[in-house]
């Protein structure tokens, strides 16, 4: 597996203890759940996850929300595993007045939404 030569430390000794004898024998899916299963307490997932799904774009530019929206939304994967889900999320966080102007759109991806917001944005 090519990452697991970027890890250092505590992950590496994770790593070199978890390694399967036959280090081609399961996915990047699986080594991901594994690492964050040892890394990542639930509780802080857990927590992650409920800041994601009450994630509102308040003060922040759209692209200070799109930042923020794809951080948390590592923790609630099962939530925006299509893509579509993940544009109803985002554009549900969104301020009311571009959430207006955009949902009755239908975008072919979560980026071509986001460049929609971003210019609607700045012909406010």
């Amino acid at each position: 597996m090519y990452g697991s030569g970027q890890l250092r430390s505590a992950a590496l000794d994770w790593w070199e203890s978890y390694r399967p004898q036959d280090r081609y024998a399961f996915t990047w899916a699986q080594f991901r759940e594994n690492f964050r299963n040892h890394h990542v307490p639930a509780g802080l997932m857990k927590m992650k996850k409920k800041e994601f799904l009450s994630l509102k774009q308040g003060s922040m530019s759209v692209t200070e929300y799109r930042d923020k929206f794809l951080q948390l939304a590592r923790y609630a994967t099962a939530e925006v595993a299509e893509d579509r889900e993940k544009q109803e999320y985002l554009l549900e966080g969104l301020n009311d007045v571009l959430q207006y102007q955009l949902m009755n759109h239908t975008f072919p991806s979560f980026h071509q939404l986001v460049d929609r917001a971003l210019f609607t944005e700045r012909k406010r």
